[in-house]
């Protein structure tokens, strides 16, 4: 099976009635080995909510037209989030200092 001919049995299979696919609570909790799920593209939004795992939770270059929203992380060693650049000026909470701030594009 192609990941095109997976992707199309996932559409068939597990979209709502909205047009929504749900893969809401797949458990990968007994394969020993890493899931890994590169290069996801959606015409409308991705959610990933209540992620868990036993090692880490790896996220780099998401882009969004909108908005990158991350709420309520929690790790047991470090949280590390570097290389954030906005499409155009925007308004940030600086979390040290409760200040808001104006960010310039890069």
């Amino acid at each position: 099976m192609t990941k095109k001919e997976l992707v199309q049995i996932i559409i068939e299979n597990f979209s709502d009635e909205d047009g929504n696919i749900n893969l809401s609570g797949l458990d990968f909790s007994e394969h020993k080995g890493d899931v890994i799920l590169n290069g996801l593209k959606s015409s409308g939004s991705i959610f990933e909510i209540h992620q868990s795992a036993e090692k880490n939770i790896v996220q780099y270059c998401q882009t969004a037209r909108k908005q990158i929203i991350q709420v309520c992380q929690m790790a047991g060693k470090e949280i590390i989030q570097k290389g954030q650049i906005p499409y155009s000026s925007s308004k940030t909470l600086d979390l040290m200092t409760g200040k808001i701030k104006i960010d310039e594009p890069y």
